[in-house]
């Protein structure tokens, strides 16, 4: 008997308009939980170069200007008060129980290798649209000590979805 495909093709155009905000307004509940000030900057073309989708500000003088300022003066989010985030829906990762990072996707860098984002909040979705699981990866501890250091062109990684939720105070 032959095995099912998983899946026949990924519109990633339609997928990301459909799906993408499911991830991102339950980010928005968790930070709104935990009286956070936040942005959503998804929309905003000059983040979406960094990809990042939503900004959480630790202080009071911080913004999205500021946070752009730090980054093209090659500083992180936190030197001017704040946290990044790049927000990933997945109705893939339901089935096949595995989180995916690109390094390079349709010929240019994925999101991993431009993001300056602190933080991926990764939700896995179901064909009824509802969050199944969400995992909150610290960038920096979690891919770029254990991972990023082994990249190689055209090699997309995967990794065993084992991370707890948890948002940074």
């Amino acid at each position: 008997m032959n095995k099912p495909r998983l899946r026949e093709h990924t519109n990633f155009k339609q997928d990301s308009t459909i799906y993408g905000p499911i991830g991102e307004q339950r980010l928005i509940e968790i930070l709104e939980e935990k009286a956070h000030n936040y942005e959503d900057v998804s929309s905003i073309e000059e983040f979406r170069i960094f990809d990042i989708d939503i900004l959480q500000y630790n202080t009071e003088d911080c913004d999205s200007e500021k946070v752009l300022d730090a980054y093209y003066m090659g500083k992180s989010t936190a030197s001017v008060g704040g946290v990044a985030y790049e927000v990933k829906t997945d109705t893939f990762g339901v089935i096949s129980r595995n989180i995916v990072f690109e390094d390079l996707s349709n010929s240019n860098p994925g999101c991993m290798a431009r993001t300056k984002a602190d933080f991926l909040f990764y939700v896995f979705v179901n064909k009824k649209n509802e969050i199944v699981e969400e995992y909150l990866i610290d960038i920096i501890t979690d891919f770029l000590r254990k991972v990023k250091n082994q990249i190689h062109r055209n090699f997309t990684y995967f990794i065993r979805a084992n991370c707890p939720c948890t948002v940074r105070n």
